[in-house]
Parts: structure tokens; C-alpha cells; sequence
């Protein structure tokens, strides 16, 4: 399998170091934060509006969306309307962003610790269908490798239920491993084989291009993994198919 480096971070590191990192020609892509419930531009310094810049300099995009939790952020909110809600988000989001039809977008589920509540479940697949219904983009999920089993036949699930039986969104999976090289790992050597990214290395710190930073190390499967390197047309969305809880 190819297999293309890359790293994330929470909070925009600014337009130098973005740069001495992207031209020392190391990394292929990087993450690319939305603004969300659970990563606000009052916690993190916002990725918006640098997605143009980011492709200029040759870096493809991982876009990240981090929603409500099943432990932490938003785990007493959880629903599936509120998912819907967020999954609207994310799309809107991205619309605003000018990213291409059919990008991917990835949900971020934290681990966390025993089964997941059906509270949390119904949370994920209501953003899963909200993208999905969006018809314009499609999800992903960066899930720890220890939920993956459960996360992923939740998918599956909903996406039965929108006719696409068999299938499921682009996996990121979380797995820490000291012997992990982003330049030489597939990301289907973290043990999942539907895996498309492997984030293999938290809180990193490196220097490139005479710049340091503290990041997480991944693997792809692809030099942009949401596909974002191509122009978006103006679309419209209809949500009539949302109900809201009684």
C-alpha cells in the first residue's frame, strides 16, 4: 500500500512554521481543524481560512471536526438530533471553507474507556446521516483502535439504513506506537484493515525547516486524505429528511 507522512496539531501554528514545515518537503498533509463544539477558537488558535495557503505550499488536508464525547466534552448532551446538528455543522463548515464536493470529513471520537452508551451512538450516527443526506461531502471517523469494533459496526449501521449496505466511512485510527515511522508505515500495520490514516506518535516534538513543534505523527493512504485539492461548484442543501426529537 502507498503511504504518504503527515501531522497534526491542534491549534494553527502560524504561516512561518506552516510553511518551514511544508517546503522541508517531509510531511505530504496535515490536519486541518474545523471550528466545533469541542475544539472552539477560544481553546485553539482557528485553521480557518488557511486552507488555500496550505494547498499552495503542497500540503493536503485532513479535515477534523471534534463533536461531542462519549467521556469529557458535550457527554451529557448527547443525542441524535444534536448529532444531526453537528453534522450540519461540519457541513456548512466546509462549504464556507470552499472545499470540494465528495471531501471527507472526519469525525473525532476520543477513546474512551468500556462500551459506548446508546446515547453516544445515537450522537454518531445522527452526523454521520447528516453528512451523508448532505450529499455533497463524505465522513470519516478518527476513533482510538481500542473502540474501533463497535464504532465502526455503528456505521455500518447507518449506512445500511441509507442503502449503502456493506459500506463505511474513511477510518483515522489512533493507536500509539514508540517504533512508529510515518515515512515507512501503511496505515493497515496498526492492525485495521479498513484503516486509511494511522495517527502512531502523540506530542512529538520535531523540528523542521529550522522550526520546532509538538505534534502527532501519521501515516495515509493517500497525499490529501479529505481530497480537498480541487474547486467546489455553489450547491444547496436540503435537511428536510431531519426530525427533531419529541
Amino acid at each position: 500500500m502507498a503511504h504518504f507522512p503527515g501531522f497534526d496539531l491542534g491549534s494553527y501554528p502560524g504561516d512561518t512554521a506552516i510553511a518551514a514545515w511544508a517546503l522541508a518537503g517531509v510531511y505530504k498533509w496535515c490536519g486541518y481543524y474545523l471550528s466545533a463544539p469541542c475544539h472552539s477558537d477560544q481553546a485553539f488558535v482557528p485553521w480557518t481560512g488557511r486552507a488555500s495557503l496550505l494547498h499552495s505550499l503542497g500540503l493536503g488536508l485532513a479535515i477534523t471536526y471534534v463533536g461531542f464525547q462519549q467521556q469529557g466534552c458535550g457527554s451529557t448532551e448527547l443525542s441524535n438530533a444534536m448529532g444531526i446538528l453537528h453534522g450540519m455543522d461540519a457541513v456548512e463548515k466546509c462549504l464556507n471553507e470552499h472545499f470540494p464536493g465528495n471531501a471527507i470529513i472526519f469525525l473525532d471520537v476520543e477513546f474512551y474507556s468500556g462500551a459506548a452508551s446508546t446515547a453516544f451512538i445515537d450522537y454518531y450516527r445522527g452526523w454521520l446521516s447528516a453528512v451523508l443526506e448532505s450529499q455533497i461531502f463524505q465522513p470519516g471517523t478518527y476513533v482510538a483502535k481500542a473502540n474501533f469494533d463497535e464504532i465502526y459496526l455503528a456505521a455500518q449501521e447507518e449506512y445500511a439504513a441509507h442503502g449503502l449496505t456493506g459500506s463505511g466511512p474513511a477510518i483515522w485510527i489512533a493507536l500509539e506506537d514508540t517504533s512508529f515511522d510515518p515515512a515507512n508505515a501503511s496505515p493497515n500495520d496498526c492492525g485495521i484493515a479498513q484503516a486509511n490514516l494511522w495517527q502512531g506518535l502523540l506530542d512529538t516534538e520535531q523540528s523542521q525547516g529550522g522550526t520546532q513543534l509538538i505534534v502527532d505523527l501519521d501515516t495515509a493512504d493517500s497525499d490529501d486524505p479529505s481530497r480537498t485539492k480541487s474547486s467546489l461548484s455553489v450547491v444547496t442543501i436540503d435537511y428536510t429528511f431531519i426530525e427533531e426529537d419529541e
